[in-house]
């Protein structure tokens, strides 16, 4: 393989305003987006300064927050100190309508997260994902030493999904504001580390910014990493024309087109379902007042079916047991009288034993017949076997109740008035 040409180009905004970083984590709906290989997707690395690093996989089945959702909280806690600071500046001097909020600090294409684009080789010639990934891994390290104390990577993304392997980072510049504030700024920050100007004698400009400078050391420091990967690198950058934009701009401002024509199309549909909110409400309301309804009809049923549950409990368990009983009696004396008749000519010892036995057991019974029966109830009325019978009568009972109480209701509804009040002051009328 022959030397390889790098890419690395960083961007904030384009015709859609600052860069998302939905396109990144893949937080949308990729199966529309026809530059994306579904199955290749499962091959993505994802990272950010909170959770580290990990796999498409672990991404989608583990409790991650978005990528949208970390830069956020970065911006909410390292910049709150400065919002604030600048909101009792705002305050005291009488412009608080200039407060902002970290939404607008994300929004704002001035010191929003930049976003950097990292290729070795183009379409047939590409680098290796996994040595991709070590030259990364290889070339934050030594980035955060050099510049980690003003230049902070909130999160990155290698995608394997597309044409060719390639790195999303987004990262962010800050330095300490005369009020002791951390503040997002790049070019004063970029001061700050001693980043000159690329022509120091000139004046700074839209050609002539520590931004470039900065830029250039960054490449510098990629390629250089890229070749202590025994990578062979054309070292000769290209500027200007379609060929630089080829796979740099092309990439950031097509990705974020297509975000923003699907939240284009979530507007659409949250404005149409605005349109409904009037008709909801109206019917929210009448479904309310037939839930309270049905919920006292619920409510209802289900009194009764315990009422019934209970009565048929008391009810059954002593016929029953009581029906059992007379009977076994009335077996045991028919026995006795038999056995025991003049007929049998048992002896008088014999005939008394019988009977005396016979007697006994027609006692036991009848006294043991008020234990069983407590015995039976305390069964039938454990929480468990009451629950469940109660439900199975609150079923059976439901249609039958639910049809009369709207019966009622309708007779109530075609009543007059006059007779409906004389109705609820005399029932019995």
């Amino acid at each position: 393989m022959g030397s390889q040409r790098v890419t690395r180009h960083s961007g904030r905004s384009g015709k859609g305003g600052a860069y998302s970083s939905k396109h990144n984590d893949r937080q949308f709906d990729a199966e529309n987006a026809e530059h994306i290989n579904k199955e290749r997707m499962k091959q993505n690395v994802y990272w950010d300064y909170l959770n580290g690093e990990r796999t498409h996989a672990e991404q989608q089945n583990g409790d991650y927050p978005s990528f949208q959702v970390v830069e956020k909280q970065f911006y909410a806690e390292r910049y709150g100190d400065y919002l604030s600071g600048q909101a009792e500046r705002n305050r005291k001097s009488g412009h608080s309508n200039r407060n902002r909020t970290v939404d607008d600090l994300l929004h704002d294409k001035r010191i929003c997260p930049e976003e950097t684009i990292f290729q070795i080789g183009k379409k047939g010639s590409e680098t290796p994902p996994e040595v991709l990934l070590e030259v990364i891994h290889d070339y934050h390290g030594r980035f955060n030493q050099l510049f980690g104390e003003h230049v902070h990577i909130i999160d990155w993304a290698l995608h394997l999904d597309e044409t060719t392997p390639h790195v999303h980072e987004r990262h962010v510049f800050d330095m300490t504001n005369n009020h002791g504030e951390i503040e997002p700024k790049q070019e004063k920050t970029l001061e700050v580390m001693e980043i000159l100007l690329p022509k120091p004698s000139e004046k700074p400009g839209k050609y002539n910014n520590r931004k470039m400078a900065f830029d250039a050391i960054c490449r510098n420091l990629f390629i250089d990493v890229c070749k202590k990967h025994d990578l062979s690198i054309e070292e000769e950058p290209i500027y200007g024309g379609q060929a630089y934009r080829e796979k740099n701009d092309y990439i950031i401002e097509s990705q974020q087109a297509e975000i923003a024509e699907q939240q284009q199309v979530l507007s659409s549909q949250l404005a149409q379902q605005a349109q409904n909110n009037q008709l909801l409400t109206q019917q929210q309301a009448q479904i309310e007042r037939n839930a309270d309804l049905l919920e006292d009809e619920e409510k209802f049923i289900a009194s009764i079916a315990a009422q019934a549950h209970d009565e048929a409990v008391h009810m059954t368990a002593e016929n029953v047991i009581r029906e059992v009983q007379n009977e076994t009696i009335n077996a045991l004396s028919v026995f006795k009288e038999m056995n025991t008749s003049p007929e049998k000519k048992l002896k008088p010892a014999i005939r008394e034993t019988v009977i005396a036995y016979l007697d006994g057991a027609i006692s036991t019974i009848r006294n043991r017949t008020e234990k069983l029966i407590s015995r039976i109830r305390k069964k039938l009325f454990s929480p468990e076997l009451r629950t469940e019978n109660t439900k199975k009568l609150e079923k059976k009972l439901a249609p039958s109740i639910h049809e009369q109480l709207r019966a009622f209701r309708q007779k109530q509804l075609e009543m007059p008035y006059r007779q409906r009040k004389i109705h609820r002051d005399d029932p019995s009328r």
